[in-house]
Order: structure tokens, then sequence, then C-alpha cells
């Protein structure tokens, strides 16, 4: 049976207080954090992208999260950026891109 599937969404994170209690998951969203994205089955398309301006895992913090995953030029890829503030003062950025084509992941 063929389906069409089209689905949109836009989601609006202010609160994680139902992650902690359900999922036991020590995370915080400290300032409003967004999933957008999209499925389309007929076309074969996905794409899902999140900010997460600021947020707290345990006793981690970091900024500018944001991640990527999709199906753009016929290949899959999904990336995680994030800032990580250090006990020092100082930041570590960290950047993941993966690429998944022809059965070849490609990371960086």
């Amino acid at each position: 049976m063929e389906t069409k599937n089209d689905f949109i969404f836009d989601l609006h994170i202010f609160n994680t207080e139902f992650f902690s209690a359900i999922f036991n998951i020590p995370l915080d969203i400290h300032d409003r954090a967004t999933i957008t994205g999209y499925f389309n089955d007929y076309t074969k398309r996905v794409q899902v992208i999140g900010d997460f301006p600021f947020f707290q895992y345990g006793n981690k913090k970091f900024e500018s999260g944001k991640i990527f995953f999709g199906n753009p030029d016929n290949r899959l890829k999904g990336e995680i950026r994030f800032n990580n503030s250090r006990k020092n003062g100082t930041n570590m950025n960290m950047f993941l891109n993966v690429q998944v084509r022809n059965n070849v992941i490609d990371t960086t």
C-alpha cells in the first residue's frame, strides 16, 4: 500500500522538568529551545533542525547548541555543534559532521 505522508513540525521547549521526572534525564533548558522539521515519504525527504541557545546537562553548561539531520542531495547528513563553558572560564567548541552516501560514512 503506497502512502503519501507529509508532516511538518515546529516544537518550542520552555520547560524540561518533564524529561527529568519521567525519563530521569538531568537536562535543564535555560532558554527557549526549538525543534523544527518535516518528513515526506513521497519525496523521500526528511529534515530535523534543533536550536538550543543555553542548556545544562547535569552540572555541565552548554551554549549555542544546534542539531541537524536530513537527506539533502541524496545523502544522509547529521550535524551536532555546541559550546561547553569550562570551570576555568574558557569555552570548548565542538562540531561533529556525519554524511552517508552509497554505504560510505564520512565524519569530520
